[in-house]
């Protein structure tokens, strides 16, 4: 006789597995998070900048504001984001694992060579002040403070990067997200965070990179790429100093990820979470604006080519992708406009044109796509022919583009207005002085010195792979990927903008230029190797290769560079020795571009300029801040330029450091670090005005 389970034991021999069922979910949930961490994190940061950027507008830029509503804004914008559709399987979990861990030891390693660009003399140091002067005050209205003073008629009180925007005012030049973004670290670690915080955004945007390349490539190219960026000059000499490019780099290469998702889920609010995250790039570089118009022009493709069933929620789709740009655009405006003012005043021609080009878009795309409805036009674009021509055409442009670029140098030299740096460089060169040269011929052969030319063709080949597949599977995934790189490198290769020297004119191909050629020529690799002949698909791995370790070569003798280091120690020492009471005035040239601005952010004292100033002049000078209870202090690079009182001039100066640096250079990118030694003399005032050294 069969033996019976009754009711009460089949629930006991079930209930062991609950557990167990739970362990699975919890799994299955992690992976999930662990996958959607380039979307989740990239989401969080742009959250929270929002209201600290709203903050610093209002002037009320201070922890007690700043930590709770941006952590708010992060909140509300991972919950936007929320996991990525579908489930997570074993080996997308390990991938990602891997570019954490690529992205973790790219963040210790840079990091021990990260800069200490404290003296102002290009845009480095600037964001790096402001981003300490923000450490203790709730505005970029930077006061001058001449009165106390006694407003000498003939003084200075701007510096490098920081101009008057008013009699009494000075501005930090420039976007400020970066700088915002710097004191939150400098409040949270210390100002030695401060210094290392735009090397933690590159790893972290190196990390989003990869979440990017994934969605265009196979997870094991994707590596590749995130490697082949990982290695090359560029990305590490904007990452290791207070360059703005490496937060762009981090808002687009995110955007653009969570756009393509986007086209797959089809969700709404993933389209505005999209724009949204784009956008946050406009605050932190003003020309990331003109990749903004690529946005447009990729929002009116999904209406366009969407079936008549689709056309409402496709038109919805592009709204959002469009509405959730609108208000990080209008902060970044507000931001440049009203915190930057002579910045603003001076590249307003740049500037203004690129809004004015939106505004037309915004009129101009909608007829377009309006037209593309019409039964005819649809019929005759969907039509046999054309979808077979058009990858055709489309490539030969791309790749006639590229030849065109590439081959400049062979017959053209391009010219614009006169710069005394090309000047210099072309001097430190043993070539022709021609101030007016701007070397844009050379830009696609920039690209191959660093990357190499592997990289740089199999880039060009992968973007004609990657349209030619968006056209005949009729999928939009990547068309925002695809139009932002090609219409960014078809501005920046044609013209850079940028003082030729390298790897300083590098900078301005980081946030979009390089990492969309890097993820197309791994697209490249990718269809190499899924092909049957054997050869071909080692001719790829020889071509992957190939694309690490040209740019890891390239970097090499720049590896262990550390730019302007001792510099905080030196500024340390000077600010111990000034004091809370204390104020100082710069009496040569180089002291005040140099100096001005960092004594204010850093010493946190009153500072200003009075070139040549006579020993009367500066005892009046000296009056005036004893009447405010503070004490006077000279300070020059060049003991010459002290009036010191007889026998006091010193036989050293009160501080002098080697300093290393990034050298500039005009045809090729540097092999070696340059050395400067850097004199700071320091000095009080008497009565008569004649100075006394400061001793170390």
């Amino acid at each position: 006789m069969g033996s019976t389970t009754t009711g009460s034991d089949a629930t006991a021999i079930a209930a062991p597995s609950r557990p167990e069922q739970t362990r699975r979910t919890s799994a299955r949930l992690l992976a999930r998070v662990v996958c959607s961490l380039p979307d989740l994190l990239v989401s969080a940061l742009a959250g929270f900048a929002l209201p600290a950027m709203v903050l610093l507008l209002a002037g009320r830029f201070s922890p007690g504001w700043v930590f709770p509503l941006g952590l708010i804004g992060a909140a509300l914008a991972v919950a936007a984001c929320g996991l990525s559709p579908g489930p997570a399987d074993r080996r997308a979990v390990l991938y990602t694992l891997i570019a954490i861990g690529l992205a973790l030891v790219w963040l210790v390693v840079n990091s021990f060579y990260s800069a200490e660009n404290l003296f102002a003399h290009r845009d480095p140091a600037t964001y790096n002040l402001a981003g300490r002067w923000l450490m203790d005050h709730a505005g970029l209205h930077i006061p001058a403070q001449a009165g106390l003073f006694g407003s000498p008629p003939d003084a200075s009180l701007g510096s490098a990067g920081f101009g008057r925007s008013a009699p009494t005012e000075l501005y930090a030049q420039g976007n400020h997200l970066l700088p915002a973004l710097l004191a939150v670290a400098g409040w949270m670690f210390g100002t030695g965070a401060l210094l290392k915080a735009n090397v933690a955004f590159g790893a972290l945007a190196l990390f989003v990179f990869f979440g990017l390349a994934r969605r265009v490539v196979d997870a094991p190219l994707a590596l590749l790429a995130m490697v082949v960026f990982g290695v090359s000059m560029p990305l590490i000499f904007v990452s290791r100093d207070t360059y703005s490019e490496p937060l762009a780099l981090l808002f687009l290469t995110g955007g653009l990820s969570l756009l393509h998702r986007a086209v797959e889920s089809g969700r709404v609010r993933d389209f505005a979470l999209a724009g949204f995250v784009l956008a946050t790039s406009v605050p932190a570089r003003i020309d990331s604006n003109v990749s903004l118009l690529a946005v447009l022009i990729t929002a009116a493709a999904f209406p366009a080519f969407a079936s008549a069933a689709t056309r409402r929620i496709a038109a919805a789709r592009a709204l959002a992708l469009v509405g959730g740009a609108v208000v990080p655009t209008l902060i970044g405006w507000l931001d440049v406009s009203r915190l930057s003012f002579g910045y603003y005043r001076d590249e307003r021609h740049h500037i203004v044109p690129i809004f004015y080009v939106g505004y037309a878009l915004l009129v101009v795309l909608p007829l377009v796509v309006l037209i593309s409805w019409h039964p005819r036009v649809r019929s005759w674009f969907t039509s046999p022919g054309v979808v077979r021509r058009l990858p055709w055409v489309a490539g030969v442009l791309i790749l006639g583009g590229f030849a065109f670029l590439a081959s400049r140098p062979l017959w053209m030299v391009t010219r614009g207005r006169f710069n005394e740096v090309v000047v210099d460089l072309q001097r430190q060169a043993g070539d022709a002085a021609d101030g007016a040269r701007t070397y844009n011929e050379q830009t696609v052969h920039w690209l191959a010195q660093y990357l190499g030319w592997p990289v740089v063709v199999l880039g060009a080949v992968g973007y004609v792979l990657l349209l030619r597949r968006s056209l005949r599977t009729g999928s939009l995934a990547t068309i925002g990927t695809i139009t932002v790189g090609l219409a960014m490198s078809a501005l920046y290769l044609w013209s850079s903008e940028v003082t030729p020297d390298q790897p300083w004119a590098m900078r301005r191909f980081v946030p979009v230029v390089l990492p969309v050629l890097i993820i197309a020529a791994t697209y490249t690799l990718c269809v190499l190797l899924r092909q049957s002949a054997r050869t071909i698909r080692v001719a790829a791995v020889i071509l992957a290769v190939a694309a690490v370790a040209v740019p890891a070569a390239v970097t090499a003798p720049m590896a262990t560079a550390r730019e302007e280091v001792p510099q905080l120690a030196q500024v340390n020492r000077i600010c111990g020795k000034v004091g809370a009471n204390g104020a100082v005035l710069e009496v040569e040239p180089s002291a005040q571009t140099s100096y001005a601005q960092t004594i204010r952010s850093y010493c946190n004292v009153p500072s200003m300029a009075l070139i040549g100033a006579s020993p009367a002049e500066l005892a009046q000078v000296r009056t005036a801040v004893a009447s405010h209870q503070r004490v006077l202090y000279l300070l020059s690079t060049d003991v010459s330029k002290i009036r010191f009182a007889a026998g006091a001039t010193p036989s050293e100066p009160f501080s002098e450091v080697r300093t290393t640096r990034w050298p500039s250079v005009l045809h090729h990118p540097p092999t070696g670090v340059e050395h400067e030694q850097v004199a700071v003399y320091l000095a009080t005032v008497r009565a008569d005005g004649l100075a006394v050294p400061v001793t170390p």
